[in-house]
C-alpha cells in the first residue's frame, strides 16, 4: 500500500516538473514572437511618426543569396530570343511572361547580372532587378514634428541593371520614425527635369494637319464660320480659331501731349488709345484715311508709318484622303482666297536618338524607347533628321521619357 501510495507521487511530482517546464518554454517564445525592434516610449523617445527625405546611394551588388530575375518591360520578340539564347547557354534558369507584359528571365545565384542586362541593352528596353543600396550619408527627414536626420543604411531597391556597380544614385526615402530609428522604409529613384534641344528622327508621318491663314489688316473681317463650314465638309475633326487684330502700332511711344491730342480727336472708328498703339473698329479698314486722321494729332513719321499687324485663323483637321500637301494648300487657298499666306504643318512620330547628350550639362543619356507627336513642314519624310527642344524627365543615365515643347 505504502508502495503505491509512494509511486503515485512519484508520478505527480514528474508530471508537476513537466508541466513547469512546457510553461517556462511557452513563456520564452511568446516573448520571441513580438517586434524586432525595441517598443517605442512615447513619454522617453516620443511617438511614431512618418518622414520624407532625399539623399544619394551607392549600389552595392545586384541579386541575393538566392539568385535574382530581371525584368524586361515592352519587351521585343528579339527580347525573348535573347532570353532563350540566355537559357540555352546555361546563364539563365528559365524566363516567363508576366500578364501584365513584363518578360522575365530568372538566373541562377552568382550570375553577373550587369553582363547578361548588356546583352539587352542594344534594345533599349526598360529592364529592372533587385539590387543592394547603400546610402552615403544620414538623411534628414521632414515630419510633422520638424526635420529630423538618421542613418538609413542599406537596403533593396528595384533598378536597370545596366547601372553599374559603384554607381550613385540620387533617391527619395520615406520612413516610419520610431525609436530614433528610420523603420518601415520606402526608397525610389528621384528623377531629374530636363530642358534642352536633342537630335531626333522621323518615324512616321500621320494625317493630321495643323495650319494657318493669315490676313492682311485690311482683310481681317473674313467670314471665319463660313470658311470653316466649306473646310469641314473636306476635312474631319476639323476645328478653327480665329485671332483677330484690329490694332495699329506706332513708330515710337507717344509723349503725353501727343497721346492727348490723339485722344481729342474723338474719331468715331477708334475705340481705345494708349502710348504704343491704337484699337480700331473691325469693319474700317481705309488705312490712308487712317494716317491722314492721325496727322492732324501727331507728326508725319508717325502717322504715315503705323504698323498693320497680321490676323489668322488656326485650324487643325484630319486628312482621311492622303492627300498630297499641294492638294491640301489648294482647298485652303480656295477657301480664303484673301488670305495672303497660308502656313502648314503636319504632325509626324519623331523619336530621339538612342543616345543624347544635353549640351548644357555635357551630360550624355541613354534614351527608353518612345516617340512624340511635333509639328513638321510638308516636305519633310521618314528617316528625316532634325532638332527638337525636349523637357526629358532623366535618372542616372537614362531619359526615362519626355515631352515635346513647342
Amino acid at each position: 500500500m505504502v508502495s503505491i501510495f509512494r509511486s503515485t507521487l512519484i508520478k505527480l511530482a514528474v508530471i508537476v516538473i513537466c508541466l513547469a517546464f512546457l510553461l517556462e518554454v511557452f513563456a520564452f517564445q511568446r516573448n520571441q514572437s513580438g517586434s524586432t525592434t525595441p517598443e517605442t516610449n512615447d513619454t522617453e523617445e516620443g511617438p511614431s511618426t512618418v518622414g520624407a527625405g532625399y539623399g544619394n546611394v551607392t549600389i552595392v551588388s545586384y541579386g541575393d543569396s538566392l539568385g535574382s530575375e530581371v525584368k524586361v518591360y515592352n519587351y521585343t520578340p528579339e527580347a525573348k530570343s535573347i532570353a532563350a539564347s540566355l537559357v540555352s547557354r546555361g546563364l539563365a534558369l528559365y524566363y516567363s511572361e508576366t500578364p501584365s507584359g513584363a518578360l522575365v528571365i530568372n538566373l541562377p545565384r552568382g550570375s553577373n547580372i550587369s553582363a547578361i542586362a548588356s546583352e539587352l541593352e542594344g534594345l533599349n528596353l526598360p529592364m529592372r532587378t533587385r539590387a543592394l543600396v547603400r546610402f552615403t550619408a544620414p538623411v534628414t527627414f521632414t515630419t510633422d514634428a520638424g526635420p529630423v536626420t538618421l542613418e538609413v543604411g542599406s537596403l533593396y531597391m528595384e533598378l536597370d541593371p545596366g547601372l553599374p556597380a559603384g554607381r550613385l544614385i540620387p533617391v527619395r526615402v520615406q520612413a516610419s520614425i520610431s525609436g530614433g530609428r528610420a523603420v518601415d522604409k520606402y526608397v525610389e529613384p528621384y528623377y531629374n527635369v530636363e530642358y534642352f534641344y536633342a537630335p531626333a528622327a522621323i518615324t512616321g508621318l500621320t494625317g493630321h494637319y495643323v495650319t494657318a491663314g493669315f490676313f492682311a489688316w485690311e482683310n481681317r473681317s473674313f467670314d471665319a464660320a463660313a470658311i470653316a463650314t466649306n473646310l469641314s465638309g473636306q476635312f474631319s475633326n476639323f476645328s478653327f480659331l480665329p485671332l483677330l487684330n484690329n490694332s495699329v502700332g506706332f513708330l515710337r511711344p507717344l509723349n503725353a501731349t501727343e497721346f492727348e491730342s490723339l485722344k481729342s480727336l474723338n474719331l468715331s472708328y477708334v475705340s481705345s488709345v494708349d502710348s504704343s498703339s491704337a484699337s480700331i473698329a473691325n469693319n474700317f479698314t481705309d488705312k490712308q484715311k487712317l494716317s491722314e486722321d492721325f496727322s492732324a494729332a501727331l507728326p508725319p513719321e508717325i502717322a504715315f508709318s503705323l504698323s498693320y499687324p497680321y490676323s489668322l485663323m488656326r485650324m487643325e483637321f484630319i486628312d482621311n484622303a492622303s492627300r498630297t500637301s499641294e492638294q491640301i494648300e489648294g482647298i485652303l487657298n480656295a477657301s480664303m482666297p484673301s488670305a495672303s499666306l497660308v502656313d502648314i504643318y503636319r504632325y509626324a512620330n519623331v523619336a530621339l536618338n538612342k543616345t543624347v547628350v544635353n549640351p548644357d550639362s555635357g551630360l550624355s543619356y541613354r534614351v527608353l524607347p518612345s516617340s512624340v507627336l511635333v509639328p513638321v513642314t510638308p516636305d519633310r519624310a521618314v528617316n528625316d533628321t532634325l532638332q527638337i527642344y525636349i523637357k526629358a524627365r532623366t535618372f542616372s543615365d537614362f531619359i526615362l521619357s519626355y515631352e515635346y515643347v513647342p
